[in-house]
């Protein structure tokens, strides 16, 4: 008898509580992510994050929030990387593969100069899976998911010798 009292009073107060406690009837405040890219408003990087923000308010189905960090406020493509295997800071931006490369020896191999003939070879490729395991491996070692790809350039061989200018110097454009 003593029992079905003490629980009855627990059942009261466990209602009263939740009944008293409206900040746990509420909905949640709607997540913020921010974004991080070194380059300014008219770079693709920074047009293709802001249809991101664009593609993931339309379908995600919640409020949303984004901040996106420009003209590398929060550091160059080798910081923010690191900021969100951190998880400090930064939560999505386009980051080449080379500063992945401490986390997965492989992730430069994405890439490489001159591996796809074009578009429609990368989109083949890409389509295949065939990079899921360089992105398993970092989002094992990294803890962060690649969720899409995209081509850093077209790059083209010319047909005519180059030659070097007077002084002898060249400069190479590095690939990351």
């Amino acid at each position: 008898m003593k029992r079905r009292t003490v629980l009855a009073g627990l059942g009261a107060t466990a209602a009263a509580g939740a009944l008293g406690m409206p900040s746990i009837l509420r909905a949640q405040a709607p997540v913020t992510l921010n974004g991080a890219v070194q380059f300014n408003d008219d770079h693709a990087f920074n047009r293709a994050l802001l249809r991101f923000e664009e593609l993931v308010k339309k379908y995600y189905g919640k409020p949303i929030n984004f901040t996106l960090h420009r003209n590398s406020s929060l550091g160059l493509e080798k910081q923010y990387f690191e900021y969100m295997s951190q998880g400090k800071a930064v939560d999505y931006g386009i980051v080449s593969p080379a500063h992945m490369s401490t986390f997965a020896k492989a992730a430069p191999f994405i890439d490489a100069p001159f591996v796809f003939k074009g578009i429609e070879h990368m989109n083949k490729v890409v389509e295949q899976n065939i990079l899921a395991p360089i992105a398993d491996e970092v989002a094992t070692k990294a803890e962060v998911v690649l969720i899409g790809y995209s081509g850093g350039g077209i790059r083209n061989i010319s047909r005519y010798a180059c030659r070097a200018p007077r002084s002898g110097r060249r400069r190479l454009q590095p690939s990351a």
